[in-house]
């Protein structure tokens, strides 16, 4: 007996039997009536037969994966010696990190914030090829400052600050993620 199904899909979770007289599905009995060929069809939800696919709606679009504002560091002292701020910042699957940097200088010359880019948590920082790109000068006087990095090549950040001289400054970090 030859059998003619239409449109064959992925059913591999749907047991089938061909006998002489029927196929049958599961407990859905197709009866063909006896004769040498039929066609039977199954109506898989979401599948277009016009279009010749199955209709998804995607539920997290990436365009509209953006986060909240994330705090990295609040108030934090920052010395002669490079110190990192806060834990790695995880932005896989995301575009763009901004970094919005509230600086307050103290009296403190040479303050600096570096950006290091790691494949993986916990990893080795590596800088990026020119200096500019990664190591910022805030300034020696308080400053309200974004930057905005190209993260989509990139797992993890990680921000370090320092000053040089004349005491303290201290730092706050927020951060947002975007696709």
């Amino acid at each position: 007996m030859a059998v003619d199904i239409e449109n064959t899909h992925n059913i591999s979770d749907i047991l089938a039997d061909v006998y002489s007289s029927g196929i049958t599905l599961g407990a859905l009995n197709v009866s063909i009536g006896g004769q040498d060929a039929g066609s039977a069809g199954l109506v898989i939800a979401g599948y277009d037969d016009l279009l010749d696919l199955l209709k998804t709606q995607e539920q997290s679009p990436l365009w509209a994966k953006n986060t909240d504002t994330e705090n990295l560091v609040s108030a934090k002292d920052i010395t002669g010696t490079t110190t990192q701020q806060g834990n790695d910042i995880d932005v896989r699957d995301y575009k763009t990190l901004g970094v919005y940097c509230n600086f307050v200088s103290s009296g403190s010359t040479g303050n600096t914030i570096t950006f290091n880019m790691k494949h993986d948590d916990g990893a080795n920082d590596y800088v990026l090829e020119t200096s500019g790109d990664y190591d910022k000068t805030i300034g020696d006087a308080d400053i309200k400052i974004a930057y905005f990095l190209d993260v989509q090549a990139v797992a993890y950040v990680s921000v370090w600050a320092m000053t040089t001289g004349g005491g303290f400054g201290n730092l706050t970090i927020d951060l947002i993620k975007q696709w």
